[in-house]
């Protein structure tokens, strides 16, 4: 007599059959797949992170992770030998750079704008002057219906509240960008802040509760919304994904300009008609968003490993490519072809063969102070 298959054995052989059908070759043949690790700004996390997910689904023996700590800690991991590579809201010096890690490359992969988000719930859109934004930073205004606020906002229902600025903990490149730009349209902040990645606010907003502090750019917008009368200063896409209010301030041409893509676009084509450093901290035309930070990876000039290299290489050109699609749609500003190009060009040197003399992953890394890391605003004009 034939027995009967037992249901339950044939339920189960079916459900794994679907399992193994489902895994990726590499996984079900018990081969590891190759990580990929980094660390550093948090400014570009949310594309970083988009990037890697997109890309992973493709490949599946590779897996790339970012955190997002901020860029003076990313750049002590990359020292330190912690993370195959991290990213930095700023250049470092040539000689620096040199020495960190047994050398790296600073290649931009992220350009964003920096927006002042606030929580003024009876209020609608909030237009800033130049005037009232360094009287912000610098301590000066103190409460939301002074003066120089109201005369750029004379229909707004201003509260008599005070003004809390929520700014980032420790060292951050956001906080680098946003001070160049001050310093730049203030001789008073350049003296009392300067351009930095550790700004002294408390030197100049001294009043109880008139100054508090948040990790990374989530950390300052978490702040913003659940305190009102609170500003703060973080990437667009941070923002824009939380449907949070964000001001239109006063730019170079005198005109008051809300963040977006539109005007995002008008300041790179600033920046691209009139190449330097100076127009990248403060792009003109009457239709450019004034506060634009660009984002930099930083990788080993030498891998012992040459899978990995190649796999970062692969991981970059997808970004390069359909990763542009990415970066557009969650609120970053997409390279041009010429900025493409230029970035492929500026990782020539990964492509070749690692040099007999490459620096083992597990020997000593040269030390950098994060504290005080010697920053630069470079122009990219293909950007």
């Amino acid at each position: 007599m034939k027995r009967s298959a037992n249901p339950l054995l044939t339920h189960l052989s079916v459900v794994l059959l679907s399992v193994c059908l489902l895994l990726p070759p590499a996984l079900i043949a018990g081969e590891k797949p190759l990580r990929i690790y980094g660390s550093g700004a948090t400014f570009p996390a949310p594309l970083f992170s988009s990037w890697m997910h997109s890309f992973t689904a493709e490949h599946p023996k590779i897996q790339p992770d970012y955190q997002g700590t901020s860029s003076a800690g990313g750049l002590k991991d990359l020292a330190e030998g912690r993370v195959d590579f991290a990213a930095a809201d700023f250049r470092i010096a040539d000689e620096q750079a040199a020495e960190l890690g047994g050398g790296i490359l600073q290649v931009p992969m992220a350009a964003a704008g920096v927006v002042l988000v606030y929580n003024l719930p009876d209020v609608g859109q909030l237009w800033l002057s130049r005037e009232a934004l360094i009287g912000l930073f610098s301590g000066e205004i103190s409460r939301w219906d002074d003066p120089l606020i109201a005369k750029t906002n004379p229909n707004a229902s201003l509260p008599d509240l005070p003004i809390t600025l929520v700014a980032r903990t420790g060292a951050s490149g956001t906080s680098y960008n946003l001070t160049t730009h001050l310093s730049t349209i203030s001789s008073d902040l350049a003296q009392q802040i300067g351009a930095t990645l550790t700004p002294a606010w408390n030197q100049v907003i001294e009043r109880p509760g008139g100054l508090i502090r948040g990790a990374g750019n989530d950390g300052v917008i978490s702040l913003v919304r659940s305190i009102p009368g609170a500003i703060g200063y973080v990437a667009y896409p941070y923002a824009d994904f939380t449907n949070t209010p964000m001001a239109a301030i006063e730019n170079k041409d005198g005109k008051l300009v809300a963040p977006s893509p539109v005007s995002f676009a008008a300041s790179m084509d600033a920046i691209r008609q009139s190449p330097s450093i100076e127009t990248l901290i403060d792009p003109a035309g009457e239709s450019a968003y004034p506060l634009i930070a660009v984002s930099y990876v930083m990788l080993r000039k030498d891998y012992d490993h040459p899978q990995k290299r190649q796999a970062i290489l692969d991981i970059v050109d997808y970004a390069l490519g359909p990763g542009q699609q990415i970066a557009e749609r969650i609120g970053y500003i997409p390279f041009s072809p010429a900025a493409i190009e230029y970035v492929r060009r500026q990782l020539e040197p990964l492509k070749q063969p690692p040099s007999e003399a490459a620096e083992p992953s597990s020997g000593e890394r040269q030390p950098v102070n994060t504290n005080q890391t010697d920053a630069q605003s470079n122009s990219h004009p293909e950007i």
